[in-house]
């Protein structure tokens, strides 16, 4: 079968909107009728959450994944997936014990940045994803690494404040490092989140970024919307939760950005 285009949000700076990126990019693609494997990268299972699979991961997780591709002499990545509520979504969650993965990672000897890899490769000889969306760490350390190298494209969600500026230099310079193991890794886009115009400080970050960057930025920012903290609190998705909320509809103009950087065809959209 063939290989799933792999999306990765990442952004070592804490508040940037990554897991509600992941998790209405996951909705949006799967509305258009493409199927969606999302996967939880990081340890505060933020994401796994909001899709209400809190309770799941006790035996099915991305952490005994990764420790069983050498384990297993029969390794299939497809019995750690969880199916979800949603239609064309399915879900492999993080769970408490990813703490433990950096450590078991970096103590493997050989092609340590590539387990991660060999978990998508298993999965694609079975099952027929379209994207697998990663939702990632706030930390810039071998796992990440390791999505990293599985990842064909790299989205940078950016708060609209100066601390969430300041951090861009690090990520940037994690995805050069990445990009020389992964050399088809490439930079999706830069999505400003968190934009409140009627503040100057709002309009000065966009103006930093886009002088830094220009073209790799999305047209389509990301508003402050409550919607967003209620659909966190609900444990559902922005998209299923508030389908016609500011947020959510921006959140789908972006995906329709992001499938024409990665080459994919817009379709229509079934609400």
């Amino acid at each position: 079968m063939a290989k799933p285009t792999v999306l990765t949000c990442a952004n070592h700076k804490g508040g940037s909107g990554k897991s509600s990126l992941a998790g209405s990019l996951i909705i949006a693609l799967a509305e258009q009728g493409y199927r969606v494997l999302g996967i939880d990268g990081d340890m505060q299972r933020n994401l796994s959450t909001t899709y209400g699979l809190r309770e799941f991961g006790k035996e099915k997780n991305l952490y005994r994944a990764i420790e069983d591709v050498d384990e297993l002499e029969n390794f299939n990545g497809a019995e750690y997936i969880v199916k979800t509520d949603y239609e064309n979504v399915d879900f492999i969650v993080s769970h408490e014990d990813m703490a433990l993965l950096e450590t078991s990672l970096m103590l493997k000897m050989a092609e340590r940045e590539k387990y991660v890899s060999k978990l998508i490769e298993s999965i694609s000889e079975t099952e027929n994803y379209d994207f697998v969306v990663f939702d990632t760490n706030p930390t810039l350390g071998v796992l990440n690494f390791n999505i990293f190298v599985a990842s064909d494209y790299v989205i940078i969600p950016v708060e609209c404040s100066a601390y969430g500026v300041d951090g861009l230099g690090a990520i940037l310079k994690f995805y050069k490092n990445t990009s020389r193991v992964n050399k088809n890794l490439k930079i999706g886009g830069i999505v400003m989140s968190k934009v409140d115009l009627r503040k100057s400080i709002a309009k000065d970050a966009i103006e930093v970024v886009k002088d830094m960057f220009g073209d790799v930025i999305f047209d389509t920012m990301i508003s402050t919307d409550t919607s967003v903290e209620k659909s966190q609190w609900d444990e559902e998705p922005l998209l299923t939760h508030s389908p016609d909320s500011r947020a959510a509809n921006q959140y789908r103009e972006l995906t329709k950005e992001v499938l024409s950087v990665v080459g994919k065809k817009e379709r229509i959209v079934q609400k």
